[in-house]
């Protein structure tokens, strides 16, 4: 007897290997264990400690309304090209 257009369609698409299957999610979940468990037992990272050569000075301080906008109007125009 003659298949149909899906029955032949269904067959190319079944999966006949599982070792493949069952190895690949083996591997996958080793990758996500030890992920896990680096970044749990990793210590977290500040922003000062990410950068190695730490320059701090004490007596700046930035206040944007010290500063007094001294625009008169719109700039000109930049002409182009």
């Amino acid at each position: 007897m003659k298949q149909s257009r899906i029955e032949r369609m269904l067959k190319e698409v079944r999966v006949n290997n599982y070792g493949k299957i069952a190895v690949l999610t083996i591997i996958a979940a080793v990758a996500a264990a030890i992920i896990g468990l680096t970044s749990m037992t990793s210590p977290e990272l500040t922003a000062g400690q990410a950068v190695t050569p730490t320059v701090v000075i004490s007596d700046f301080t930035y206040f944007p309304g010290q500063y007094v906008n001294k625009a008169t109007g719109p700039s000109e125009h930049i002409q182009g090209f």
